[in-house]
C-alpha cells in the first residue's frame, strides 16, 4: 500500500532488506510461540498439580473439560509478555491507520493528475479503509485487549474477552466478503460458478419434468 504511488521505492521491495524485515520476524514469532509451548508441555497430573499449586482449587471443576486450557505464571513472565505484546498491538494498529492514511493522501494526490485513477480513486480509498478497519476489528484489537487485560489483571473482563474471540472468529468470513465485494475479478469467478451451477440445475429439473410427462 505504502508503494503504490512511490516509483523510485518500488525496486526496494526487491531488496534484501525488506525480506528480512517482513518475513524473518514471522519465522522468529512462530519459533518462539513453538518454543513456549515445547518447554511447558506437561503430562495430566503433573499439569494439574501445577494449576493447584498457583490457583488453588478455582479451577478444580474444570479438570474433565476436554478444552481446558491453562498457561502459567512462571513467576510473572507470562503477564511481562502480555504487556510487551499488548504494547506491540498498539504499535501495529497506529502503522496500519498511517499506511492508511498515507494510501489515501497519495490517491487524492496521484488522481488530480490522472484520468485513470480519477475513475477509481473513491473505490481505492473505500476499500483501504474498509480492509484496515476490519483488520484492526477483527484482528488487532480483540487479540490485543487480551494480552492488555491478561497483562494488567482487569477483573470482571471474562464476558468481554468471550465477545472478543467470537469477533476475532468471524474476521475469515467477513476479509473473504470484503475481498470478492471489493476485487472484480474474484466476484465474477463466483457469480460465474453460481450462474453454472443455477443453470445446471435448471437443466436437470426442466429433464425431470419432460421424463415425468412423457411418462404420464
Amino acid at each position: 500500500m505504502i508503494f503504490t504511488f512511490n516509483v523510485d521505492s518500488t525496486a526496494h521491495r526487491r531488496e534484501k532488506y525488506i525480506i528480512i524485515a517482513f518475513i524473518v520476524p514471522h519465522f522468529l514469532a512462530y519459533a518462539a510461540l513453538g518454543g513456549c509451548i515445547f518447554t511447558t508441555m506437561k503430562d495430566n497430573e503433573s499439569l494439574r498439580m501445577f494449576i493447584v499449586q498457583e490457583s488453588g482449587d478455582v479451577l478444580v471443576p474444570y479438570f474433565n473439560e476436554v478444552t481446558f486450557m491453562y498457561v502459567g505464571e512462571l513467576g510473572g513472565i507470562t503477564r511481562k509478555v502480555c504487556a510487551f505484546f499488548a504494547i506491540l498491538f498498539i504499535i501495529l494498529i497506529l502503522v496500519l491507520l498511517g499506511c492508511i492514511l498515507y494510501f489515501t493522501k497519495s490517491v487524492f494526490f496521484q488522481k488530480q493528475t490522472s484520468t485513470i485513477l480519477t475513475k477509481t480513486a473513491k473505490s481505492l480509498i473505500v476499500s483501504s479503509i474498509v480492509q484496515g478497519i476490519v483488520c484492526c476489528t477483527f484482528t488487532f484489537i480483540p487479540f490485543g485487549s487480551l494480552l492488555f487485560i491478561w497483562a494488567f489483571k482487569i477483573e470482571n473482563s471474562a464476558n468481554f474477552i468471550n465477545h472478543a474471540c467470537i469477533v476475532s472468529t468471524l474476521h475469515g468470513v467477513v476479509d473473504m466478503l470484503c475481498t470478492l465485494y471489493f476485487v472484480k475479478p474474484y466476484r465474477r469467478y463466483c457469480c460465474n460458478i453460481i450462474l453454472r451451477l443455477k443453470r445446471r440445475y435448471l437443466k436437470e429439473t426442466n429433464v425431470h419434468v419432460q421424463i415425468g410427462t412423457s411418462m404420464t
